[in-house]
Parts: C-alpha cells; sequence; structure tokens
C-alpha cells in the first residue's frame, strides 16, 4: 500500500472526528521489534466479536501474550483527546483566574495610587480648578500609562499568538485571537478607568481643607 501522510502530527485530528485523522498502513514485517499492535474491523451485528477475535489470534499462534487487553479504537484515541482536553481547560481556567488576580491587584493599585494624591486634589480645588478639569487630567493621565502598558503587552501578544498557532497548526481561527485580546483589552482598561475615576470622585467631593489634612 502506498499512501501520503503528513511528516507531523495534526494536532487539528485530536478533537476532530475518527474518520478525519490521518494513517498509514505498516506492514508487520517493517516492525523492528515484537511489540505490535493489532487493529481489527467489527462487521454490525456481530455476536461475541471479542471472543472471536481471541480463538482467530489463538488459532493462528498459542504463544502469543496480550500486553494490553482487547478494546474500542475509539476509546483508545479518545484518551488522547481527553487529555488533550483537560490540559486546555487546565490552561484556560488558570488564565481565567490569573486575569481575575491580575485585576484585582490593578484597581487596588491603581486606586491606592490615585488616593494618595488627595493632597494635589485639595491644592488644585483651593487654587481655583473645576471639578471636570480635574477628573479630566487624571483620566488622561491614566489613559496614557494604559496606552502604553497594552501596546507593549498586545505585542507580546501576537509574538506568543503567531508561535502557539502555527505550533498547532491552525487549531484556533485567527479570530479566536482577536476576540481574546479585545476581550483583554477592555475588561483592563474598564478596570483602569474606574479605579482613577472613583478614588477622583471622592476626594472632590472633600473640602479642600479636609482633604490637605487626608492621610
Amino acid at each position: 500500500m502506498v499512501g501520503v501522510v503528513t511528516n507531523r502530527l495534526n494536532l487539528r485530528t485530536i478533537f476532530a472526528s475518527l474518520d478525519s485523522a490521518d494513517e498509514i498502513y505498516l506492514s508487520g514485517l517493517q516492525f523492528f521489534n515484537s511489540f505490535q499492535t493489532l487493529y481489527y474491523r467489527i462487521m454490525p451485528n456481530t455476536d461475541n466479536a471479542e471472543e472471536i477475535f481471541y480463538q482467530a489470534l489463538f488459532a493462528t499462534d498459542r504463544s502469543i501474550e496480550m500486553t494490553y487487553s482487547v478494546q474500542p479504537a475509539s476509546k483508545n484515541r479518545n484518551k488522547m483527546r481527553e487529555a488533550m482536553g483537560l490540559m486546555s481547560n487546565v490552561t484556560f481556567g488558570t488564565g481565567f483566574f490569573a486575569l481575575l488576580l491580575a485585576l484585582v491587584g490593578i484597581y487596588g493599585l491603581t486606586a491606592n495610587s490615585v488616593a494618595q494624591r488627595t493632597h494635589e486634589i485639595g491644592i488644585r480645588r483651593a487654587v481655583g480648578a473645576n471639578d471636570k478639569s480635574i477628573i479630566q487630567l487624571f483620566l488622561k493621565q491614566g489613559a496614557r500609562q494604559l496606552v502604553i502598558g497594552l501596546g507593549l503587552s498586545l505585542v507580546f501578544f501576537i509574538l506568543i499568538a503567531f508561535g502557539f498557532h502555527q505550533f498547532t497548526e491552525e487549531l484556533f481561527p485567527v479570530a479566536f485571537y482577536f476576540i481574546l485580546a479585545g476581550s483583554v483589552t477592555l475588561g483592563l482598561s474598564i478596570i483602569v478607568m474606574l479605579a482613577i475615576f472613583a478614588p477622583t470622585q471622592r476626594a472632590i467631593k472633600m473640602e479642600p481643607s479636609v482633604a490637605l489634612r487626608y492621610e
């Protein structure tokens, strides 16, 4: 038999149907050791198929030792599918949990840094700055830092996503990476802007004299 197959593992077939997997036929004479895996097809409505297989096997050679029990090919192949599914679930679950921790940490650090500038807000209000201009100033400063941080992060994300996309042989569509990057970017932007706006709004409601003595 002559067949054309890829020289790399096609990871997309792990999650695909059984008939989409790459296969190749090798003669038993080509095996370099005594360990062999035997596949056989069961005809529909066959009773005692496993017993028939053992009878045919022992009729051929009674000295053959069975290292593993007979099991359907789908069950054997699904072991890899289940392992990969578990790994992907653990990876995405861990990533989602890490993202939540990052969002909470970013909110706390940003809100604390703004709260430490309460004295500055009190001084600006004392010299005549209106509330809207103060909020806009803090939001612009935060947005500038956010753009720089997200820009660098997106550069690294593009490089990692490209490598992962090539390694998995386009297992996930390109749109998946755009949706993932957009969702994380939107979530971080909302958290940072909220962490800036809330403490600033709270400090503005204080009297300038109170804000100057704020600790």
